[in-house]
C-alpha cells in the first residue's frame, strides 16, 4: 500500500507538470501590467510597506474593486528579486502552486479516505478542471490559488491539532495568509463549522473561536486600506433572481465545464435567463438529493460546504467583482464537482455498473483534461487574449474597449475610434459594472489624438459635468491637460495637473507635472514633484535624468 500511495503521490506532480509546462512561454496580459510590471510598491521593500495598507490595484486603476491583498502582492514581490520582471518565472510559480493544491487535496482526501482510489481519482480531476485554466495560466489569477494553499494547509493542521493536539498556532497563521491572499478566505470559517458535525453544536462555536479573534483586526486593516464599507449597497429583491441564475452559471461551469473559451459572457444571464434559472433550480435539486443520500456520498456530502466560496459572486452588486461570473472564482468550490463525480462512479461500481463507472471517469479524465489544455492558449499574452476574445464575443462592450485602446497605442486612431463607439452602442444598462463612462473617457483621449480637439473637449466636460469619481476625475483632467499643453498654455495645463493631484498622486502624474513646473519656469517646484514622485515609485534613472535636466535650465536661465 505504502508503494501505491507513494506512486499516487509521485504521478499527480508528473502529470501536472506535463500539462502546464508550454505555460512557461507564456507573457503578461491584462492585469499583470498594473500589478506587477508597472507597480511601483513592489520596486523596493521600503514603498512596499510603506504602501502595505493601500488597495491591491493601485490609484487609478479598478476603482470599483474594493481588494486588499498584501500576500498576493508579497509573492510578486519577491519573484521579482528571484527572476526579474520575466513572465515565465511568475508562471512557473503559478504551476507550482496548482500542483501543490492538487497535493494537499489529495493528502487530505487520504485523512478521511485511506485506502481505495477515491483520494486520487478526486485530485487529479481537481487538477484537470477547465475552470482552472485562468487561474494558472493568468499571473493575476494567482489570488484563488494561494487562498487555496493556505487554507488547505490551515485545515490540515487543525485536522493535526483535532488528533494530537499541536498545530493550532500554524493552522491559524495560515488563516491569515489566506485571508491576505483573497476576502474569500473569510468563508473558510462556517466551511469548518460544517467539517465537525459530530462535535455538537457548542463545540463547534468553541472550535472557531481562535479563528473569530484575528477577524476584528484584519476588518478593522481591510477597511483603512481598501474602503470596505464603501461597498454595503444593501441587497435588492431583485438580486434574488439575478442570483438564481448566476447560481446556474455556476451548476455550468463546476460540472459541465464545456465552455468554448476560458470566459462566461455576462449577456448569457439576460439572454437566456429561463435556461439559467432552470440550471439553478437544478443545482438546487442535487444539493437536496445528496443532502438525502448522504450516506452514498459520505466526502461529497460535507463537501457542500466549499459552494460557501461562491457566495461572493452571487449577489455582484452588493459585493463587486469584475467580471461577476467567472471561471476563475470557481477554483476553491471546484474540488466539490471532484468528489461528486468520483463518488457518482464509486456508488455505480459497487452496484455492478463497472463499465459505466469506469468509462464516466475516462470520459471526464480526457475532457476536461482537453478542454483546459484548449483553453491555456488563449492567455499566452495580451494581444493574443484580447484579440481572441473580442472576435469570440463581439458583442462584449469590455472586450472591444481594451482592443481599442490596444490599436489606439499602435497608432491606428481611427480603427480605434470605431470600436470604441461599437462598444458604447452595445454598452446595456448593466446590473454590474456600467462601462459606458470608461468608454466614453477613452473616446475623448483618441478624439484628441486624431486632433479633433473641439470634439474631444465637448466629451470631456460632459463627464465632469456627470460628477464623476476620483480615479474618473484623475483622467479628465489629464486629458484637460493635454487639450491645454497642443494650445500652448503651460499654466493652464499645470492647474489641470494640480486638480488631478488633489484626486490622487501617481509617479506618472508628478513627473509630468515637474516637466510642466520645468517649462513654465518653476523649477523648485519642479525639483519637489521630482523628489515626491520618486517616493512613490518612479524609476530612479528617470527621476536623475530630469533632475539634471532641470537643474541645467535653472543654471541656463539664471545666466
Amino acid at each position: 500500500m505504502k508503494k501505491r500511495a507513494l506512486l499516487e503521490t509521485l504521478s499527480l506532480p508528473l502529470l501536472s507538470f506535463l500539462l502546464l509546462l508550454p505555460l512557461l512561454g507564456y507573457g503578461f496580459l491584462s492585469d499583470d501590467f498594473p500589478l506587477i510590471v508597472a507597480n511601483p510598491r513592489l520596486q523596493s521593500w521600503s514603498l512596499f510597506f510603506q504602501n502595505l495598507l493601500t488597495p491591491f490595484f493601485s490609484f487609478p486603476t479598478n476603482p470599483q474593486l474594493h481588494y486588499w491583498r498584501p500576500a498576493t502582492l508579497l509573492s510578486y514581490a519577491l519573484e521579482l528579486r528571484l527572476w526579474g520582471i520575466s513572465p515565465w518565472g511568475f508562471h512557473l510559480t503559478n504551476i507550482l502552486l496548482h500542483t501543490a493544491n492538487t497535493l494537499l487535496l489529495y493528502l487530505l482526501l487520504k485523512r478521511f479516505r485511506p485506502e481505495g482510489p477515491l483520494p486520487w481519482t478526486a485530485s487529479l480531476l481537481f487538477l484537470l478542471h477547465p475552470a482552472h485554466g485562468e487561474n494558472i495560466a493568468w499571473i493575476s489569477g494567482r489570488t484563488d490559488l494561494l487562498a487555496f494553499l493556505f487554507l488547505a494547509l490551515s485545515l490540515l493542521f487543525r485536522l493535526e491539532y483535532e488528533e494530537r493536539k499541536r498545530g493550532l498556532s500554524i493552522s491559524l497563521l495560515f488563516f491569515t495568509l489566506a485571508l491576505l491572499s483573497k476576502e474569500a478566505a473569510l468563508l473558510f470559517l462556517p466551511l469548518l463549522f460544517l467539517l465537525f458535525p459530530s462535535k455538537g453544536l457548542k463545540n463547534r462555536l468553541l472550535l472557531l473561536l481562535p479563528y473569530l479573534s484575528l477577524l476584528p483586526l484584519y476588518l478593522f486593516l481591510h477597511q483603512k486600506a481598501a474602503s470596505t464599507l464603501a461597498l454595503n449597497r444593501g441587497l435588492l429583491w431583485a438580486d434574488i433572481p439575478l442570483a438564481l441564475r448566476s447560481a446556474g452559471a455556476y451548476v455550468r461551469i463546476l460540472l459541465f465545464p464545456n465552455l468554448p473559451a476560458p470566459y462566461f459572457p455576462m449577456g448569457e444571464l439576460t439572454v437566456h435567463p429561463l435556461l439559467y434559472t432552470l440550471s439553478g433550480l437544478c443545482g438546487i435539486s442535487l444539493i437536496l438529493l445528496i443532502i438525502r443520500f448522504r450516506r452514498e456520498f459520505p466526502l461529497t456530502f460535507p463537501g457542500l460546504s466549499l459552494l460557501l466560496f461562491l457566495l461572493p459572486s452571487l449577489f455582484p452588486r452588493f459585493l463587486p467583482t469584475w467580471p461577476p461570473i467567472a471561471p476563475r472564482f470557481a477554483y476553491l468550490a471546484s474540488p466539490l464537482a471532484a468528489l461528486f463525480f468520483t463518488e457518482l462512479a464509486l456508488w455505480a461500481f459497487k452496484r455492478g455498473l463497472r463499465i459505466p463507472a469506469f468509462l464516466l471517469l475516462l470520459f471526464l479524465i480526457f475532457s476536461w483534461g482537453t478542454l483546459l489544455r484548449l483553453h491555456l492558449p488563449f492567455f499566452r499574452d495580451d494581444d493574443t487574449y484580447i484579440r481572441t476574445m473580442s472576435l469570440r464575443y463581439p458583442d462584449e462592450e469590455s472586450f472591444l474597449f481594451q482592443l481599442s485602446f490596444k490599436e489606439a497605442q499602435r497608432g491606428d486612431l481611427r480603427k480605434a475610434l470605431l470600436l470604441v463607439d461599437k462598444g458604447l452602442a452595445l454598452s446595456p444598462s448593466s446590473p454590474w459594472v456600467d462601462f459606458s463612462r470608461k468608454g466614453r473617457t477613452l473616446r475623448a483621449n483618441i478624439l484628441i489624438l486624431l486632433g479633433r480637439e473641439a470634439e474631444g473637449e465637448q466629451e470631456v466636460e460632459r463627464l465632469l459635468r456627470a460628477t464623476p469619481s476620483p480615479e474618473e476625475g484623475y483622467s479628465l483632467h489629464l486629458l484637460r491637460a493635454i487639450l491645454l499643453e497642443r494650445r500652448g498654455d503651460g499654466e493652464g495645463a499645470l492647474e489641470e495637473l494640480t486638480l488631478a493631484g488633489r484626486l490622487g498622486k501617481t509617479p506618472e502624474l508628478l513627473l509630468r507635472t515637474a516637466r510642466f513646473q520645468k517649462r513654465v519656469g518653476r523649477g523648485e517646484e519642479a525639483l519637489r514633484s521630482l523628489e515626491e514622485a520618486l517616493n512613490l515609485g518612479l524609476d530612479p534613472k528617470i527621476a536623475e535624468r530630469e533632475r539634471v535636466e532641470i537643474q541645467n535650465r535653472r543654471e541656463s536661465e539664471r545666466e
